[in-house]
């Protein structure tokens, strides 16, 4: 049977390196984590790690643990939510969970990947912070993986939340409240959300025999704070200045939303009196606080990590992949006071806007 020296020998690196490569308490380059694995595949080399009648272990990969959570800005909740919906599934199947961080931008993704092939994991989730796509390191061995919150272009098993039919349902639910005048500022282009929400937004209106009035979409999203303040309120502006103004304004997700609410009250307007506001995401620490409560479409995680934890265990049984691309998690409209429901026929007439 061979031995970790027979490994680090052929590996051509110190039986410290293979160790602690075994070990995950240390990373190490692509390079040397390829010479490892085509080491431990040419002798067989099985890790101490796998001890018979152990249960499966599944990696899960996330920076949900490792990121600043600010109640401002609240990146890395998603995550977490994902990673506590995955853990449910998986301590109820008996399985052991193990978290990685990839690290900024990934760098380390495909050593983590490479160290769990190598220890000889059942499974892996892909949890990324938000919906995106992203290319995977060729993965070698009978490894199961499942991507959350992100995909591929090869047709590895994802996870998605359903942007395109929660923005449809929410301006749906708006046209109901007696809204036709419906703006949108939308994310950033290059974002996947911001495209399929905008996409959802079109497809609703004209569904509901509404004409989609491009006067009435702005590209409010901007990396800079300060930048995107003013180019908020230039949005603002244009649009409470058109001729036929919206009665509602759907922002691109609930921390532009809180944005909007500033700018509208520093132009001398109230929601939803004046006109209502619809958001994003339903991060609660900023839907539920603002004042009035936030409208918006809930990002449903947790169940996204419940569905990949399910999906990835059918995998780990043998089962055939599912067909017919990325499963996607549609989540509910929270209807709050931002949004008025507007009588039969009624017209929202907007105050003088300060400073316009």
């Amino acid at each position: 049977m061979a031995s970790i020296e027979d490994v680090a020998r052929k590996a051509g690196v110190s039986v410290r390196t293979v160790s602690r490569f075994l070990n995950g308490t240390s990373m190490v380059s692509a390079e040397t984590a390829m010479a490892i694995n085509a080491a431990i595949a040419a002798l067989r080399y099985r890790h101490g790690f796998l001890i018979k009648g152990a249960p499966p272990v599944v990696g899960v990969i996330s920076r949900a643990l490792s990121m600043r959570i600010d109640p401002q800005e609240p990146i890395g909740l998603p995550e977490l939510l994902i990673v506590q919906g995955i853990r449910s599934v998986l301590a109820e199947a008996g399985v052991v969970m193990l978290v990685g961080d990839p690290g900024p931008g990934m760098s380390q993704l495909g050593t983590l990947l490479a160290t769990f092939a190598a220890q000889r994991f059942a499974g892996v989730i892909l949890v990324a912070e938000y919906h995106q796509a992203i290319s995977l390191p060729r993965l070698r061995g009978p490894m199961q993986m499942v991507m959350v919150n992100c995909f591929d272009n090869a047709g590895t098993a994802s996870v998605l939340p359903d942007d395109w039919r929660g923005q449809y349902d929410l301006v749906q639910r708006l046209i109901r409240a007696g809204h036709r005048r419906i703006g949108f500022l939308t994310l950033r282009p290059e974002i996947v959300a911001g495209r399929l929400r905008l996409s959802g937004y079109r497809a609703a209106l004209k569904d509901a025999g509404i004409e989609i009035d491009p006067d009435l979409v702005e590209d409010c999203d901007f990396t800079d704070q300060e930048g995107e303040m003013q180019l908020l309120w230039d949005s603002l502006d244009r649009l409470l200045h058109n001729p036929e103004p919206p009665t509602v304004l759907c922002c691109g997700n609930d921390r532009m939303a809180a944005k909007v609410y500033q700018l509208l009250t520093a132009m001398g307007l109230r929601i939803p009196q004046d006109i209502s506001v619809a958001g994003f995401d339903n991060h609660r620490m900023v839907a539920e606080t603002l004042d009035p409560p936030l409208t918006t479409v809930d990002l449903p995680y947790s169940a996204m990590g419940v569905r990949a934890a399910d999906r990835l265990l059918s995998l780990m049984a043998g089962h055939a992949p599912q067909l017919g691309g990325p499963m996607l998690v549609t989540g509910p409209v929270h209807w709050r006071g931002s949004v008025q429901e507007l009588r039969s026929g009624q017209v929202t007439t907007l105050r003088p806007v300060s400073g316009a």
